[in-house]
This record gives C-alpha cells, structure tokens and sequence, in this order.
C-alpha cells in the first residue's frame, strides 16, 4: 500500500482491535501524531504505562484504485518482522484456485512490515471474492487493496512457510462457550481471601478493611497541585450560588464531627499519598434532601502516564448477586419488602496505612486544610468489593437463629439495596426486625423500608418508588421502564446524543431490547459513515 506517495507491506491481523506503523515508517513520512493514548504494559514487574502516538493517514492502493482514511497507532519498533517472498509462480501452479490472480512481489526475498492492520480495518478493505480449493488448501481472498493467500493446512517452499495450529483457538472457545473454565475469577480469588483475613473488628463493632492494592502498580505523584487547582474552579461556581456553599460546607463539617474525615498527620501513616479532586452535585431539591453532594474523583491522574488511585487496586472479584436474578424473583413474589443501607461506603473504615491515598484539600475560612479519609469512599474502584466482602464476613459471623435472613440478605442484596420476598406478612415482618439487628452490630444503620404491605412501611414513603433502578408501582404491582423523548428533529443529531439516547434507558431485564438493538445498529452505522 502507498501512504503519503511511499510503498510499505502491510500485515492483517484480524486478532488486532487496532491498526500500528513502525518508528522507522514515521520517521520516513514525517508524520504528526493528532493525539497520545495511554496503553498499559503488562511485565513480571508489574503494569507500567505507556504514551502511545496515533496518527491520521489515508492508505492508498498500488493501483490507486482504492483509498482509506484510517487512524493509526504508533509504536516504537523500527519494523515489525520480515515476511520470505513466496514463489508466487508456484503457488499458482500448486493452487488452481489461485491462477489468474495478479500479486504484487518485489525483487527482493524478503518483506519488511512495518504496517499491521486491525480487524476493523480488514472488514473495510475486504471484497465478496474468496476462492477455495480442497479443506487443507490455502484461502485465496479479494481486498480492495489486492489478493491475499492466507490459511491453509501447510505448505512451505525452503524460502515461505504457511502454517495453521488452531487448538489453542478451539481451545479457547469451548471454555467460553461451554463455560467449563472460568478463569477470570479464579484468578482474583486470593484477592477474597487476603481481604477477609485482615478485617479488624473495633470495639464499638464497626469494620476496618484494607485496600485491595495491585502488587507492582505504583502512585507516581501525589495530584496534589492538580487538585489544589480544581478546588479553585469549584470555589469560584459555589461563590456564584451562597446557598449552595453553605451547603458544601457543611458536608465537611458534619463529616469532620463524625470521624468520617480526620486532618491529615504531620507524616504520611502509609505508603501510598494521592490527593482526590471532587465537585459540587446539585439535585433536584423536590426529589432529595440533600441539594448538593460531594463527589470525589479517584481515577483522576496527575499526568497521562500516571496512575490515578483507582487504577492501583482491585475492583474484583464481584460478590454482588446477579441483578437480573433479583429482578426475577421479585416479579415472581405475592409480597416484597425493600430497603436501604444509610451510607452504605461511609459506615466501613479503612486501616490507618491505607488513609493517605484518600486525601483531598478544603478551605476553612480562606485557609487551606488537607483532610483524609478514615472510610471507605464512595467513587473507588475497590469500594463495591470492598463493602460486599465486609457483608460476606459479617453474615458468616450471625447466629444460627438469624440463619433464614442472612441467606436471603446474601441472596437478594444488591450494594446497598435490601430485598425479601414472601407469601405472608409474618415473615416480612420478621426479616425486617432480624435485619436491623444484623446490621446495628456492624453499624450499618437500616432505612426507608417499603412495601406493598403498608404496615410495613416507614411514614411518608411515596408511590410509585423505585426497585433497582426501575419504577415500581406498588399499589397496581408493575413496573415502569422510562424512555427518554425523542431527539428534536431541529437539531442535528450526532453520535454523542444517540450514544446518550441509548444509555439513558434502563433495562437490565431486557424487556424492551428488540428495540433497544435498532438504536445500536443506528449508532454503529453512523460510527461507519465517520460521521460526527
């Protein structure tokens, strides 16, 4: 193929979800990357981040018959690796399905490839035209850029070789449709275990848990300017809007009084130091009583090749039970009873060497104050884990007497969402009273229980409310699934807002994902017209 009026050797690498040149290639075109992403290197010595260039360029054909503008990812290898010249004449004679085809060769006996094109991009070039012979024989394939020969059982003429092994392949896709191997989460496993066996239990029976860190990934800085800067952009919107400053303010106040947040020592206690930006949420006032939240931001990075915190530990092995599991049950229960953990995140305390990678800065009457945090924040990677594996640990330590509801807490508890089912009021009542018990043990406080059944309810509770997500009426025993209203037909439509369209609508039941799947197809067609 000919980029920028020079000829290189492509390889196709339908394995690749990119397309890469070689250094050598770039320096020869003399080409300005339009933008860095970060990759991750895997090493026996950890994980270490990578700026990678990508490059815009237009392939053109040999013959100039065929053209594509495509995104392309440096790297810095001089080639990739050089491919033996077959004989092409012997080919043919050896393929009758081969003969008649024109393959470009050059003098030389050996390709240099210093282009490898992904799969993607494969799908583009790729023609109808594909001629076989015998199961064993080679595969003779039409591109727009020209003939290729792939596949095939063997053949090799003392310059090029041909060759298929495919049973690691087949291998690997009987584990993953037979489900036989599910490697994935055995190999977190340790992560469980290691996390249960450093639980400390206080005396007033609230949980301090460790983090579950990645070994070898490192905080290179600290984002402490970077954060001190973000807090300046927050203040100037909340100086706009007193009402809502007071209201910021005293978040950090209560949550000083209640040990949640401490000052940071005079030495870090741990290892790891990492300061979190945040910034105001403001909700709706008639639909929350809390007008503007605090959300921290743990996966932001100092600089593109730094690790955030977030990115420096485990966020698996789930724990969660499937939400669609839970979702059926409740469809298929006469009665149902839920209700919520009060701050769920913020009741699970983190071990003294672990606070510092949770800091964050703040002023009090213009003067700057570092904090850090002495609970488990909400917005960490680790933090669904983190609170599922303290349950697990805290449900394995309950009398056999509370047996019937800390199975159906383990079953049915999805975060910070309780749920049971029953046929009889007798029995919601009795899990109700056994699960208060459970949790003040661990200081878990339980609320704003509802049901069907209204004697079971707190005061005040409304109708409809919400059940993992989606609206349930409990009067009439259905559920809502909300859609968003079309896009307006005089504004023009892009990718972001059918991409929004379709995110916006909540359906872990699939109920409504026929219809679901024609907006996905929309979005990927326009994603092919490379359109806006």
């Amino acid at each position: 193929m000919v980029i920028n009026g020079l000829t290189f050797w492509a390889y196709l690498d339908t394995g690749s979800g990119r397309n890469f040149i070689s250094k050598e290639a770039v320096r020869k075109l003399k080409l300005s990357p339009m933008r860095h992403d970060s990759r991750h290197v895997v090493t026996i010595n950890g994980s270490k981040k990578h700026s990678m260039p990508v490059y815009q360029v237009d392939i053109v054909s040999v013959d100039n018959d065929a053209r594509e503008n495509i995104e392309i990812t440096g790297t810095k290898l001089s080639d990739f690796t050089s491919v033996k010249q077959p004989a092409i004449r012997e080919l043919k004679s050896l393929y009758q399905h081969a003969s008649g085809k024109t393959f470009c060769h050059t003098a030389n006996d050996e390709y240099p490839i210093h282009i490898i094109l992904g799969d993607a991009t494969y799908c583009k070039i790729r023609t109808e035209e594909i001629f076989k012979g015998r199961p064993e024989d080679t595969i003779v394939e039409g591109t727009n850029f020209g003939w290729v020969i792939h596949s095939g059982e063997q053949y090799t003429d003392g310059r090029c070789m041909f060759t298929r092994d495919s049973n690691e392949y087949e291998r690997l896709y009987s584990l993953d449709v037979l489900g036989v191997d599910d490697r994935g989460k055995d190999d977190q496993s340790h992560v469980y275990r290691e996390f249960q066996e450093d639980i400390v239990v206080q005396e007033d029976g609230r949980y301090e848990v460790s983090v579950p860190w990645i070994p070898g990934v490192e905080l290179g800085k600290t984002n402490e300017e970077p954060s001190r800067k973000s807090l300046r952009n927050v203040e100037r919107k909340l100086n706009r809007e007193p009402v809502l400053k007071d209201a910021y303010e005293a978040i950090v106040q209560d949550q000083l009084e209640k040990g949640i947040i401490k000052p940071v020592p005079a030495k870090p206690t741990g290892p790891r130091v990492f300061y979190m930006p945040y910034k105001p949420v403001i909700r709706d006032p008639a639909t929350s009583s809390t007008p503007v939240r605090m959300v921290f931001d743990a996966s932001a990075q100092p600089t593109p090749l730094d690790n955030s915190v977030n990115q420096c530990m485990y966020s698996s092995p789930p724990l969660q039970p499937l939400l669609y599991d839970i979702m059926i049950r409740a469809r298929m229960s006469t009665n149902l009873l839920l209700a919520d953990l009060k701050k769920n995140f913020l009741q699970n305390g983190i071990i003294e060497n672990d606070r510092d990678a949770f800091r964050f800065i703040f002023n009090i009457n213009d003067q700057e104050k570092h904090f850090r945090f002495t609970r488990v924040l909400f917005g960490a990677e680790a933090s669904p884990f983190m609170l599922g594996a303290t349950l697990r640990y805290h449900y394995n330590r309950q009398p056999t007497e509370f047996g019937t509801t800390v199975e159906a807490l383990k079953r049915d508890t999805y975060v910070d969402n309780l749920m049971k089912t029953g046929d009889t009021i007798e029995e919601l009542q009795t899990f109700k009273e056994e699960a208060i018990k459970v949790f003040e043990q661990a200081r878990f406080p339980v609320h704003k229980w509802e049901s069907n059944i209204k004697t079971l309810e707190c005061k005040d509770m409304p109708n409809p409310t919400k059940i993992l997500g989606h609206l349930w009426d409990k009067s009439e025993d259905s559920l809502e699934i909300t859609v968003p209203p079309p896009l307006d037909p005089e504004i023009p439509i892009t990718k972001s807002a059918i991409l929004s369209k379709l995110a916006s609508v909540y359906d872990p039941l699939g109920i409504i994902s026929p219809t679901i799947v024609q907006g996905k197809h929309i979005y990927r067609e326009a994603c092919d017209e490379k359109s806006d």
